[in-house]
C-alpha cells in the first residue's frame, strides 16, 4: 500500500500529464460560430435584421506556445519522476523499518527471558543474603542489574512503539487492521 504523500503526488503527476495534453489546445485551430439579431424602429416602422457565420483561427507560429508546451510535457516528466522516487524511497525506509521490527521483536524476546533469568537470580541472592552468605553490596549489585534490564526492556519498547507508527505513517492501515505476529 502506498502512503497518502505518495498517492497525492501521483494525482499531481497525473494531472501535470493532463495539462500538458490541455497545452496542445493552444496550437491547434479553433472554430466558431456567432450570430447578431438586431431590431431598428423608426417613426413610421420597425425593422429586423440577422447576421451569422462561422470562423477559423489558428495562430500559425507563437514561439510563447510551443515554449508553455514544452514546458508542460517536462514539468510532467520531472513529477512523475520524484512520485517514482518517491515510491522507492518508501519501499526501502518500509523494508528497512520491518527488519528494524523483526530486530526488536526479538531483542524483547531476549530482554524477557533475561529478566526471568533475573528474578530467579534475585531470589537465590535474597536468601544467600538472608542466611549471610553475602553482603549488602553483593545483593545491591543483583538489584543494579535488574534495573538496567527494565531500563533497556522500556528503551526497546519505545523504539519499537517508534518503528510501528514509521510503518503507520507509510501506510494507510488503521492501528486495528495492523498484523501482529
Amino acid at each position: 500500500e502506498k502512503s497518502y504523500m505518495v498517492k497525492a503526488m501521483k494525482a499531481y503527476a497525473d494531472g501535470a500529464t493532463e495539462q500538458a495534453e490541455a497545452e496542445k489546445a493552444r496550437v491547434l485551430p479553433k472554430v466558431g460560430l456567432y450570430g447578431e439579431s438586431y431590431v431598428y424602429r423608426g417613426d413610421r416602422s420597425t425593422a429586423t435584421s440577422f447576421n451569422g457565420g462561422f470562423y477559423v483561427q489558428m495562430n500559425l507560429y507563437s514561439p510563447g506556445d510551443l515554449d508553455t508546451i514544452e514546458q508542460a510535457k517536462l514539468n510532467s516528466k520531472a513529477a512523475k519522476e520524484r512520485t517514482e522516487e518517491a515510491i522507492k524511497q518508501e519501499e526501502t525506509k518500509a523494508k528497512s523499518l520491518v527488519e528494524m521490527e523483526k530486530a526488536l521483536k526479538r531483542n524483547l524476546e531476549l530482554i524477557q527471558e533475561s529478566s526471568k533469568l533475573m528474578e530467579e537470580q534475585i531470589g537465590v541472592t535474597q536468601q544467600l543474603f538472608s542466611s549471610g552468605a553475602i553482603n549488602a553490596l553483593q545483593l545491591a549489585e543483583v538489584y543494579s542489574r535488574k534495573a538496567d534490564i527494565i531500563l533497556a526492556k522500556s528503551t526497546i519498547e519505545s523504539e519499537f512503539l517508534k518503528t510501528r507508527a514509521g510503518l503507520l505513517t507509510l501506510t494507510e492501515t488503521t492501528i486495528e487492521g495492523m498484523k501482529y505476529e
